[in-house]
């Protein structure tokens, strides 16, 4: 009987075990969802605005200021109105915005 214990104890462990990397990606999912306000501190210290023609921005790289927008920056990791930031640690930000810390996609 010991040993029947033990196989069923160690089936469970294996079956839960299998279910974490689903949980991580469900909290990474909901975290990503969360929009970078303005209003955050880095945010503000990196001049973050979600309009970019709000931002006083120079030329960088041989791109004009003009043309910087946070989809064409190489931290932006997706499409469309809002995506993740790796500088924001994944959470969204708008294609229209622009930072300080903006980098051309190579």
């Amino acid at each position: 009987m010991a040993d029947l214990s033990r196989r069923n104890f160690l089936r469970g462990a294996v079956a839960g075990a299998a279910l974490i990397p689903l949980v991580s990606l469900d909290s990474r999912s909901a975290r990503a969802a969360e929009r970078v306000s303005p209003d955050d501190p880095t945010a503000q210290a990196l001049g973050y605005v979600e309009n970019a023609a709000n931002a006083d921005r120079k030329d960088k790289a041989g791109v004009p200021g003009d043309q910087q927008t946070c989809s064409n920056c190489s931290l932006y990791m997706g499409e469309g109105e809002y995506a993740p930031c790796t500088l924001f640690q994944g959470r969204e930000v708008a294609g229209a915005g622009w930072c300080t810390a903006w980098v051309p996609k190579g």
